[in-house]
């Protein structure tokens, strides 16, 4: 596949969809991090998502989606917060 192995056997790694993230972070710490596969396909590219529990400025714990290109991995795909896009 496109995603190479040393992300795959990284402890982060979880073969979940973005809902089931976000369910597993709610029992973690902020800053915690998932990596999981991507459902968003763009020919050529290699994408991961990286989900991850972060703080609103009123201390509310909310989730974040980042979209990283496992081939270019310092390009990063920010995705909105609540957006549709996986």
């Amino acid at each position: 596949g496109l995603i190479p192995a040393k992300i795959m056997s990284h402890p982060a790694w979880k073969k979940v969809s973005r809902s089931e993230a976000e369910t597993l972070l709610t029992s973690t710490f902020m800053g915690d991090v998932i990596l999981r596969p991507s459902s968003t396909r763009i020919a050529g590219k290699a994408l991961i998502s990286l989900s991850w529990k972060v703080e609103d400025p009123s201390g509310i714990a909310i989730y974040q989606h980042v979209h990283v290109d496992c081939r270019k991995p310092r390009k990063l795909f920010i995705v909105p917060i609540g957006a549709e896009s996986d």
